[in-house]
């Protein structure tokens, strides 16, 4: 329903998301490296601000005077999904560069644009329409029922559409942890974690928070504009996000996570049997004598190089004689390194965690899942029958 223009702390809280999504895009977009993952994400967080940009307007009471936000949040949504997973795609692949193909990805927002009544009207034209969506009862007003309806259609497209390229980000991620398993030992890089977790974020916040905005919209018939606060609240948190971690972690922003991909299929490979033995038994003589898992960030190539053996001769030989990928190796022979110190009397009153770290793992969380997956009980049970 219309309002009186009232400045109150959601409107501290809209604008202050809307200037720091300005700046952290700017940043990006001029950024020296001009990286496409860079520029998905710049543009995703001015979608986002565009959004809040429509809001404000409308909570404030400024639609009058800047009319023309109304109407383009509804193909911008489109947008937000496949921006996303072109980041995610980008600073997970080796190359870190797009293809023409990926272009169609934005073909439901160019559609919507150009199908869309609201956004090519005049000024004049979406004021009065604004102030009849805030005043009229949804439906019963002859002149907006085909608006309401096409909203609602939009609106249940674009939800399934976000959800789905979220879905689609997440099982990149899950490709790209399954990849990272022939090239390093750890999986918890702070990029990944950060990833991982907007991802999931993203797709619980696209489930609940549009929907529950919409569905109560739909219930309640008129339009109260503190409904947009479970929608756009969130967003905000979102790019407050961006911007901690963009000083926290600039690299994270500056380019892709620096994957090397290593071919497991060796249909062409040169690799003759004896070679492979040869090379398993340098394996295991430098894994047992020199200890290189007790350094949490060794590689695939770190230990090729040790070795002098190709990397992708290293990862078929860890692949075919010992059946294992490197990020099993590795730490299965971690896994041995803590059981033999926790029957040793020496390290008797040292703690678990120390342990593990000493031992090569990076965190607890990774160490006491990975200990019991391959134990099949947890530490400190194991460490109890020594200790008693």
């Amino acid at each position: 329903m219309a309002h009186e223009r009232i400045f109150d702390w959601w409107s501290v809280v809209i604008i202050l998301g809307i200037v720091q999504g300005v700046i952290i895009s700017l940043a990006l977009l001029f950024n020296l490296k001009k990286r496409p993952a860079l520029i998905m994400l710049a543009l995703l967080i001015l979608v986002l601000v565009w959004h809040h940009l429509q809001s404000i307007s409308i909570y404030l009471n400024f639609f009058r005077e800047f009319p023309h936000f109304y109407g383009a949040d509804l193909g911008s949504l489109f947008l937000i999904g496949p921006l996303f997973y072109l980041y995610i795609k980008l600073v997970t692949s080796e190359n870190g560069k797009l293809v023409k193909w990926d272009l169609l990805h934005t073909l439901p927002f160019f559609i919507t644009t150009a199908v869309h009544p609201i956004i090519f009207l005049p000024s004049d034209a979406k004021v009065k329409l604004i102030m009849n969506w805030l005043t009229a009862i949804r439906y019963d007003n002859p002149h907006l029922r085909q608006a309401f309806l096409l909203d609602d259609i939009i609106f249940v497209l674009e939800s399934i559409h976000m959800i789905v390229y979220f879905a689609l980000a997440i099982a990149l991620l899950r490709k790209y942890a399954r990849q990272r398993k022939e090239f390093v030992s750890t999986l918890h890089h702070s990029h990944y974690q950060w990833l991982t977790v907007i991802s999931i974020l993203v797709v619980i916040v696209i489930s609940v928070s549009f929907i529950l905005q919409k569905t109560l919209y739909v219930q309640l018939k008129y339009y109260y504009y503190s409904l947009d606060y479970i929608y756009i609240l969130p967003m905000t948190i979102f790019i407050y996000v961006i911007g901690f971690y963009a000083l926290k972690s600039p690299l994270l922003f500056a380019h892709n996570l620096d994957f090397k991909k290593i071919n497991s299929k060796y249909s062409s490979s040169s690799l003759t049997e004896k070679q492979a033995e040869d090379y398993k038994g340098q394996l295991e003589n430098h894994l047992n004598n020199e200890k290189p898992y007790l350094n949490p960030e060794i590689t695939l190539p770190d230990l090729a190089d040790a070795l002098e053996i190709p990397p992708n001769h290293l990862s078929q030989v860890i692949n075919d004689k010992f059946g294992l990928n490197f990020f099993d190796l590795i730490n299965q022979y971690r896994i041995e390194e803590i059981k033999q110190r926790f029957e040793d009397p020496q390290y008797k009153n040292d703690k678990l965690l120390k342990i593990a770290l000493e031992s090569g793992f990076n965190n607890k969380a990774s160490f006491n899942r990975y200990f019991k997956k391959i134990v099949g009980e947890t530490p400190s049970l194991y460490r109890k029958k020594f200790n008693n």
